[in-house]
């Protein structure tokens, strides 16, 4: 499984400006992404909250599709009577830029 690390939405409230920082485990802060749009505060922490949470889903989707591999033989997966296979591998590869 992958290291878990801690987030941390920072609303900077000077020209709109919200910030999704990583808690480094020497407890210094990374900014990962930045948010400038006028959207309600609790639309962009759902978004940042996800944003953070990608490399565990990313992780877990891999793991779901290994099990369904040691399960079942590939072409039955691949046969389109497991919608959720096809749905893990299209977002696996959208995540990977595929």
């Amino acid at each position: 499984m992958t290291n878990i690390k801690q987030w941390h939405c920072n609303f900077t409230h000077t020209n709109k400006r919200r910030v999704l920082s990583e808690i480094t485990k020497d407890g210094s802060t990374r900014g990962i992404a930045e948010f400038l749009d006028e959207k309600d505060e609790s639309e962009v922490l759902a978004n940042a909250r996800l944003i953070a949470a990608a490399p565990d889903l990313l992780e877990a989707c891999k793991r779901a599709i290994a099990c369904m591999r040691d399960e079942y033989p590939e072409h039955v997966l691949q046969s389109g009577d497991y919608p959720a296979f096809q749905a893990l591998e299209s977002a696996i590869n959208k995540a990977e830029g595929l």
